[in-house]
């Protein structure tokens, strides 16, 4: 209980990312997540593949590599639906 969280959203249409802090309830206690203000990624865009900093964070891809995997597509073509929030403890 009472343990600081944050989540990370990618709109993986759009690109425009945002977070939200929020704190775990005691144990038994309903628990919401906050509404996410999404907006252009804040941490630019080093590679130059159209997919920010922030957003590189979310999927896991390299933000100074245009093409993470080597499969000659951009990391910004490439998040999907099911790659587009994570959460960490602070």
């Amino acid at each position: 209980a009472d343990r600081l969280f944050r989540e990370f959203v990618l709109d993986a249409e759009t690109l425009q990312v945002g977070y939200a802090d929020f704190v775990s309830p005691a144990v038994g206690l309903r628990m919401e997540l906050p509404t996410f203000d999404l907006g252009p990624d804040p941490w630019g865009d080093a590679d130059g593949d159209g997919l920010g900093g922030m957003g590189e964070y979310i999927v896991g891809t390299d933000p100074s590599q245009w093409d993470t995997d080597g499969d000659n597509v951009s990391d910004a073509a490439g998040p999907s639906a099911h790659q587009t929030s994570r959460v960490y403890s602070a």
